[in-house]
């Protein structure tokens, strides 16, 4: 099987850091925390396309959210701003080429999930 290529988070908001990563080859998944405030945190994942499980779990109910399409470095994407304080917001593209889905779910605003998901970047096309 093809090996998950390897992208990265280049730009985070002011004290920010990693706090943990997941990544068996099929599904790549990080956390990302300020301080100790958990309600600051954020998920960036991805995986292929075709793996059709792990899509399923990408439908939202739609009376929690506002839904929009938003650009993110040229692709649209799905924003699904949670109108539920303790429920997070979810930004999703799709790498058409690449044949990658991309998601970021935290207690973000939409221009902060927007600036990270345009950081994101291929660090090792090999790999």
């Amino acid at each position: 099987a093809e090996a998950l290529p390897a992208y990265r988070i280049t730009w985070l908001p002011e004290g920010y850091e990693i706090l943990d990563v997941f990544d068996n080859g099929n599904v790549f998944n990080a956390f990302y925390q300020q301080g100790d405030d958990v309600m600051t945190g954020f998920v960036f994942e991805y995986f292929f396309a075709q793996d059709s499980s792990l899509a399923e779990l990408l439908f939202f109910d739609e009376g929690d959210y506002n839904y929009k399409t938003i650009d993110v470095n040229g692709v649209q994407a799905d924003f699904y701003q949670s109108l539920v304080p303790e429920e997070t917001s979810s930004l999703i593209w799709i790498d058409e080429s690449a044949g990658i889905v991309f998601t970021l779910n935290g207690f973000l605003d939409e221009a902060v999930m927007v600036h990270i998901a345009e950081s994101i970047f291929l660090t090792d096309p090999t790999k």
